[in-house]
């Protein structure tokens, strides 16, 4: 039996090809195999029956070799396939989806300011969170301004790539409350492990001393929190955020900031930071000497009492809101002086400096001065009556007619009316009552008795009694008009 020298397949007798590989048949074999082969030809076979045979055999090889061919090629083919998938793999999986690469990329898009690059990075490892561009933007700006974290980032994932290669902690990383891991995260088509960049959410408890505080973020509204509930924003990442606090009080709006930054020293280890809104010092207590005064809020009427708002408040202390207290009394109007409210204000006395029992002292001083004045009046009316009188009786004429008022002397002058007394001996005023002073007019009762002497040497006594009225001309009382009435008369001696 016969084999071909290039593959070892078994060769049929008389093959000029290997059927397999198609490698040609030496003839010094094929003639050495023919001598001693049992069926050898004789001598006497004519040459043309061998060239005959010859050919056929040729011709039955043809179509094995073409076919072979195909065959050799199909395995290089496929040989070819499986080197280059073989090569595919370990060039993917060292050189494009290896935890070093990704870890380098990461990192080198941070140090170059690459934010879209970085949001890709963390979006494709984040599971609570949808990252924005701006929020990629800041993150890295922020992580920029503090190198020390970038390097405590590059050397976190370092030994995270450790552990993986150790496979340590399963395989998943090193520190789970790092700023930021590296975490296998299932495979990539099927084949490769699939390594993320995972940072580290963070969160802010707000809550507020006021119901129906709303809660902005950088100034995007995110939540409404009461004073009996906290309220949890997030996640977020990690960096610097503005936190503002907004209640809309019945005397104006109050807001409140405070800045939070996850990546500085005293945050870099917490996840959750605590934030309480106050507003305690937006309220005050109002004190005033008149529990019953209304109180004024930038110059409109509440319609409330002091008493009614002991606890006064929320109010904004940017000046914008002025409170004063005011009451009317039943002789005057009273009110306190002006607080403008402010960061400088603590306490809102609202004093009227002055009070009911005020008012009534005042009263009673008033009647007393009223009287004490009505008083004095009446004197003074009392003795203008008596001197005018005494006057006549004493002759002194023009002394008792200056007592009268202006208007009653432009009735008559001091010498026509001095004739009617030339007879008077004496006018006795033994009854003087003022009965009314209202201001500058008076009026007075008079009881008098007049002494004339008659022709006949007797005495005419005359009894009259009436009103005078009196008016004040330049703070002096003169005698206006009169309605004196005879009520008696006799005659003496």
């Amino acid at each position: 039996m016969k084999y071909c020298r290039a593959c070892g397949s078994e060769l049929r007798k008389g093959a000029s090809f290997c059927k397999d590989c198609g490698a040609p048949v030496h003839q010094s074999d094929e003639k050495e195999e023919q001598l001693h082969s049992p069926e050898n030809p004789t001598e006497s076979q004519s040459s043309d029956e061998q060239t005959e045979a010859e050919t056929n055999r040729v011709q039955k090889r043809k179509q094995p070799v073409f076919q072979s061919k195909k065959s050799k090629i199909a395995a290089l083919a496929g040989v070819s396939i499986i080197v280059i998938m073989i090569a595919t793999y370990f060039i993917m999986d060292r050189f494009m989806m290896s935890p070093n690469v990704v870890a380098d990329s990461f990192i080198s898009a941070v140090q170059e300011k690459d934010a879209e690059k970085v949001r890709d990075h963390l979006n494709e490892g984040q599971l609570e969170m949808d990252i924005s561009s701006e929020e990629a933007t800041a993150f890295v700006e922020h992580l920029n301004e503090y190198p020390r974290l970038i390097t405590e980032i590059s050397e976190q994932l370092e030994r995270d790539i450790q552990a993986f290669e150790k496979n340590l902690n399963g395989g998943e990383g090193a520190n789970q409350e790092a700023l930021a891991s590296l975490k296998r995260d299932g495979k990539k088509w099927l084949v490769f492990d699939r390594y993320v960049i995972q940072v580290r959410p963070v969160y802010v408890d707000v809550s507020s001393t006021e119901d129906k505080t709303m809660i902005y973020l950088n100034d995007q509204e995110v939540k409404e929190v009461n004073h009996d509930t906290s309220e949890l924003v997030g996640p977020l990442l990690p960096g610097e955020y503005e936190i503002k606090a907004v209640v809309n009080g019945d005397y104006g709006q109050i807001e409140k900031i405070q800045q939070v930054d996850f990546l500085s020293s005293e945050e870099i280890g917490m996840a959750e930071v605590v934030l309480e809104f106050s507003f305690t010092e937006n309220y005050f207590m109002v004190h005033s000497d008149n529990d019953d005064a209304l109180v004024y809020i930038n110059d409109e009427n509440t319609e409330k009492q002091v008493k009614d708002l002991l606890n006064f408040g929320p109010v904004p202390l940017d000046g914008s809101v002025q409170v004063y207290a005011e009451k009317e009394f039943a002789t005057s109007v009273h009110k306190s002086d002006t607080i403008i409210i402010d960061e400088n204000t603590h306490r809102l006395d609202l004093y009227l400096d002055y009070t009911d029992y005020d008012e009534e002292s005042d009263l009673r001083r008033a009647e007393r001065e009223e009287i004490e004045k009505m008083e004095g009046d009446a004197a003074e009316v009392a003795e203008t009556i008596y001197s005018h009188y005494r006057n006549i009786t004493n002759d002194e004429y023009e002394t008792a007619y200056n007592l009268f008022s202006s208007e009653m002397q432009d009735k008559f002058e001091v010498d026509s009316w001095s004739e009617g007394l030339e007879a008077t001996i004496m006018d006795d005023v033994t009854t003087v009552e003022v009965i009314d002073v209202s201001g500058n007019k008076a009026i007075a009762y008079l009881e008098m008795t007049s002494y004339d002497e008659q022709d006949d040497g007797s005495v005419l006594v005359q009894e009259w009694e009436g009103d005078w009225n009196l008016v004040k001309e330049n703070g002096t009382w003169k005698m206006d008009s009169t309605e004196l009435e005879k009520v008696d008369s006799w005659t003496e001696g």
